[in-house]
C-alpha cells in the first residue's frame, strides 16, 4: 500500500467537482504530477470511459507528460501497455489517448469523459481548446476538462482563467515554485542564478508565477551602457569565440573571449555592401585573426545547409577558409535571449565601445520586433553565449511525494 502526501494546492485541485479548472504553477510546482494523479483518480471512479491527454508538442507528449506518468504507475505497480504508434495507452483495462496539438483536427470524432492538457497556455491559439472540448461528450463520464499549465503571457489561456472581463467563474489554483516544500532549496537558488535575477521576466513567469507581458518592451532590458561598455581588447593568448549569423543582406560576426567569467566582446564586422556573402566575410576573419590562433567559430546552425554565397554551404566555406567551427544547435529564439540577458544581469559580459551596431541592437531591439529583420550581431552573441554560458531549464519533477 503506497501512501501519497499532496501539498495543499494540489490536494485542493484534484478534490475540485466542476467541468472545467485549471492549475497554475511555476516550474517544479508537481503540475504533472497532479495530472497523472488525475487521469489515475478519473479512471478509478470512471471505469466506463475512456480519456485523453493532450500536449503541444509530441516531444513534450512524450518526454514531459507521459514519461512522469509512466514513473508514478511503475511505482504504484499499476499495471498499463504503451501503445503510442496507435495514440493511446491502456491503464488497467481503461484507453487513455494520447495526442499532440500539432495537428489538431486529428482528435477530432473522439469521444472521451475527461481530458487533462498539459502547458495549456503554450497552445498556438484558442482553436486547439475548442476543438479537444467538443470531445467531451461520453455519458458514462464526469466531462471534465482539466489544464495544467506556466502562465505565458496575456494570451488566450490569461483571457480564459485571470481576465477580469472573463464570463465564467471556472476555478484556478496557483502556486510558485517556493510552494513545493518538496524541492531542494538548492533548485530554488539555481532558478534564480539561471534567470540572473528576481526582476526578469522569465523568472517572474515561470518561478514567482506572475502574468508578464513578454510580447512588448525591450527584449535586452538587462543591457546598460553605463555598466557593460568598456574598453576591452583580444589578445593571442586566449581562445577567440567568433559568433557568425549568416544574412544574405548582411553578414555579421563578433569576436569573443571568455576570461573567467566573463565574456569579453572586442570587435564586431558587419558586411552590407552589396553583394556581400559568406566568402568575403571568411577573408575578412582570416585577416582580422591572422594572429590568433586559438579560435573557433560558433556560427547559425542553419548555415551547414543553407548557401548564401555558392553551391556549397556557409559552413563548408568557412571551414575552406581553416576555421574550425564548434557544432552547435540553433536554441529557441527566447532562450536565446534569456541567456544574454542573464550574463548582462550577472555583470559578466564587457563590450568594447567600437561595437556601435551591437550596442545599438542592444538599447533598441523591442519584442514587438521581427528579429530577424531588425538585429544580426546581436544574434550571433547569443550564439556564443548559448553554447558556452546557456540558461538551462530545469526538468519537471517526476517524484513521488509520500
Amino acid at each position: 500500500m503506497h501512501s501519497i502526501d499532496l501539498l495543499d494546492y494540489q490536494y485542493d485541485f484534484l478534490s475540485l467537482t466542476c467541468p472545467n479548472a485549471a492549475l497554475i504553477g511555476g516550474v517544479g510546482t508537481g503540475k504533472t504530477m497532479v495530472l497523472a494523479y488525475f487521469i489515475l483518480d478519473m479512471i478509478s471512479k470512471y471505469p466506463k470511459t475512456k480519456g485523453m491527454i493532450v500536449a503541444n508538442t509530441y516531444s513534450q507528449l512524450l518526454n514531459s507528460t507521459l514519461e512522469p506518468l509512466f514513473s508514478i504507475l511503475d511505482e504504484l505497480g499499476i499495471p498499463y501497455t504503451k501503445h503510442i504508434s496507435s495514440k493511446y495507452i491502456m491503464i488497467y483495462k481503461t484507453k487513455i489517448y494520447c495526442y499532440s496539438l500539432e495537428k489538431v483536427d486529428n482528435i477530432r470524432g473522439i469521444e472521451v469523459g475527461y481530458i487533462a492538457s498539459d502547458e495549456a497556455a503554450y497552445a498556438k491559439d484558442k482553436k486547439a481548446y475548442d476543438t479537444i472540448k467538443t470531445r467531451l461528450r461520453c455519458k458514462h463520464g464526469p466531462l471534465y476538462y482539466r489544464a495544467f499549465s506556466t502562465k505565458n503571457g496575456y494570451n488566450y489561456f490569461y483571457d480564459m482563467y485571470a481576465s477580469p472581463d472573463k464570463s465564467n467563474s471556472w476555478p484556478v489554483i496557483e502556486a510558485q515554485t517556493s510552494d513545493n516544500t518538496f524541492l531542494p532549496e538548492q533548485y530554488i537558488r539555481d532558478l534564480l542564478d539561471d534567470y540572473g535575477s528576481i526582476d526578469a521576466p522569465m523568472y517572474k513567469q515561470e518561478v514567482l508565477n506572475e502574468y508578464v507581458n513578454l510580447t512588448s518592451g525591450s527584449v535586452y532590458w538587462s543591457f546598460d551602457r553605463n555598466i557593460h561598455v568598456k574598453p576591452t581588447k583580444l589578445d593571442n593568448v586566449t581562445h577567440t569565440h567568433v559568433g557568425v549569423d549568416f544574412n544574405i543582406d548582411q553578414m555579421s560576426a563578433i569576436y569573443t573571449q571568455m576570461r573567467g567569467e566573463t565574456l569579453h566582446v572586442c570587435k564586431e564586422v558587419s558586411l552590407t555592401e552589396q553583394n556581400a556573402n559568406t566568402f568575403m566575410l571568411a577573408e575578412r576573419m582570416s585577416k582580422d585573426l591572422f594572429d590568433y590562433p586559438y579560435r573557433s567559430i560558433i556560427p547559425d546552425s542553419t548555415g551547414k545547409a543553407r548557401k548564401t554565397s555558392s553551391q556549397k554551404s556557409d559552413h563548408q566555406i568557412l571551414r575552406d577558409a581553416g576555421f574550425r567551427l564548434d557544432v552547435t544547435t540553433n536554441p529557441p529564439i527566447r532562450d536565446r535571449q534569456n541567456s544574454v540577458n542573464r550574463m548582462f544581469n550577472l555583470h559578466n559580459i564587457v563590450i568594447d565601445p567600437s561595437c556601435t551596431n551591437l550596442i545599438k541592437e542592444l538599447e533598441t531591439l523591442s519584442a514587438r520586433d521581427k528579429e530577424g529583420d531588425t538585429v544580426h550581431i546581436s544574434v550571433a552573441l547569443g550564439y556564443i553565449i548559448n553554447k558556452l554560458s546557456p540558461v538551462i531549464r530545469k526538468p519537471k519533477s517526476t517524484m513521488i511525494q509520500r
